[in-house]
C-alpha cells in the first residue's frame, strides 16, 4: 500500500509529490522522535549552564564540592569542603591547604630550602566548641615549623590554641614577632598552649636552661618555667639553687621583670616572707578584689588588709594552698623553687 508524502525541494521551483512505502513512513516518524528528544536534552543542558552562570550574579556562592545550603535568611551559603589541596609553585614551593570539618583552614607552606610556615584560620565553630569544653583548640599541623600564624574570629575573643611540639615541657614557650616570650604560653607535653586574640604570629622554642642542681621534678619544672620566661635567673650559669631562700632583692627583680616597673632592689640577703611574696604578686596584677574563704587558716589573725586581700586572690586562683591544711605561715620564708612555683601558677591561671 502506498501513501503520499509532500516534501519540498528545489526542483525548478516546483513542488513535487512522492510516494513512500509504509515501512519508510514508520522509519521517518522514529527519526523525528529521536531528533525531538535530542533537542530537549540540548535545551536542558543549555538552561543548566545558564543557571550556573547566573548564580553569582544573583548572590549565590558555590562551594568547592558544588554543594550549597540555605541559611535562615533564605540565601545560599557554601558548604565547607573537607580535604587537602596541594599546590606546587614554579620555584618548588609546596603549599598544602587543609579544610577541617568544622571550617578551620590550615595552610602549610614549605619552601625549597626546607623552611616551613604554618597559617591557621580557626573557625568560629571550633573556637566556640573549645571554649565550651574549657579546652584549647588543638591545631592539626606539623610540629617544628619555622613560624605559626594563628587567626581567630574577632567575635571569639581570647581563644586558647595548642600548637604541636614534641616533648613540650615547662621551658617550651611561644615567642612573638618581637622576640618576646609569651608569658602565658604553657608547654603541655604534646604542644604549647597559647592565648590568641585576633591574629598572632609566633615561633615555638625550648628555652629551658637545664640547671644541673634541679634534680627533683618539682624543682626542675619551677626552674625551667621561670628561667625560660626570663623572670628568674640562675645563681650561676648552671645552677638555680632551688632550695635556697628567696630574698627581698630577688623578689623585687622578679616583680620588675614581670611588670616593667622599677622597684628598688636592695641586696642585703634579707629573706622575703611568704606574705611579702603573695602581696607583691597580687599588686603586680593590679590588686584585684577577689573573695575566698580563709576561715580554715588559723595563723592569719594579725594579717593586714592588703595581706588578707592578697591571700584571698592567691587561694581563689590556686597560687598557694597553704603550708599545711590550716596554716599559711605568713611570716615564714620560701625557697626559690617554691616562689617560682607560685609565679608559675599565677600565670598558668591567666591571672597575669
Amino acid at each position: 500500500m502506498l501513501y503520499n508524502k509532500s516534501i519540498f525541494g528545489i526542483n525548478g521551483g516546483q513542488e513535487r509529490l512522492e510516494e513512500f512505502p509504509a515501512e519508510d513512513i514508520y522509519k521517518l516518524k522514529c527519526t523525528e522522535r529521536k531528533e525531538k528528544m535530542l533537542m530537549r536534552r540540548i535545551l536542558a543542558f543549555v538552561l543548566s549552564v545558564a543557571m550556573v552562570i547566573a548564580f553569582p550574579v544573583m548572590g549565590f556562592a558555590a562551594s568547592g564540592s558544588g554543594q550549597m545550603s540555605y541559611d535562615r535568611g533564605g540565601e545560599l551559603t557554601p558548604t565547607p569542603t573537607e580535604g587537602t589541596v596541594t599546590t606546587t609553585l614554579s620555584d618548588g614551593t609546596v603549599i598544602e591547604t587543609t579544610t577541617e570539618a568544622d571550617g578551620t583552614v590550615e595552610t602549610v607552606t614549605t619552601k625549597p630550602d626546607g623552611t616551613k610556615d604554618v597559617v591557621v584560620e580557626v573557625s568560629k565553630a571550633a573556637a566556640e566548641a573549645a571554649a565550651k569544653e574549657g579546652k584549647p583548640v588543638k591545631l592539626d599541623v606539623p610540629a617544628g615549623a619555622d613560624s605559626y600564624t594563628v587567626k581567630v574570629p574577632a567575635s571569639a575573643g581570647k581563644t586558647l590554641v595548642e600548637i604541636p611540639a614534641k616533648n613540650a615541657g615547662a621551658g617550651t614557650v611561644a615567642v612573638d614577632e618581637n622576640g618576646n616570650v609569651v608569658l602565658t604560653s604553657d608547654g603541655v607535653g604534646s604542644g604549647v598552649v597559647v592565648p590568641v586574640t585576633g591574629d598572632t604570629k609566633v615561633t615555638v622554642e625550648n628555652k629551658a636552661v637545664g640547671f644541673t642542681d634541679c634534680t627533683t621534678a618539682f624543682a626542675k619544672r619551677a626552674a625551667d618555667w621561670a628561667s625560660a620566661r626570663g623572670l628568674m635567673v640562675g645563681t650561676t650559669d648552671t645552677t638555680f639553687t632551688p632550695n635556697g631562700t628567696m630574698n627581698t632583692g630577688s623578689l623585687a627583680r622578679v616583680i620588675n621583670r614581670l611588670t616593667g616597673s622599677s622597684l628598688p632592689v636592695v641586696d642585703n640577703g634579707t629573706a622575703a616572707t611568704r606574705a611579702e611574696m603573695i602581696v607583691a604578686l597580687w599588686k603586680a596584677v593590679g590588686s584585684p578584689a577577689v573573695t575566698a574563704d580563709l576561715s580554715k587558716f588559723t595563723d592569719l589573725e594579725g594579717a593586714t588588709a592588703d595581706e588578707l586581700a592578697a591571700y584571698q586572690w592567691a587561694v581563689a586562683n590556686g597560687v598557694i594552698v597553704g603550708t599545711t591544711a590550716t596554716t599559711m605561715s605568713p611570716e615564714g620564708s620560701a625557697t626559690r623553687a617554691q616562689f617560682a612555683t607560685m609565679l608559675m601558677r599565677a600565670v598558668k591561671a591567666q591571672v597575669l
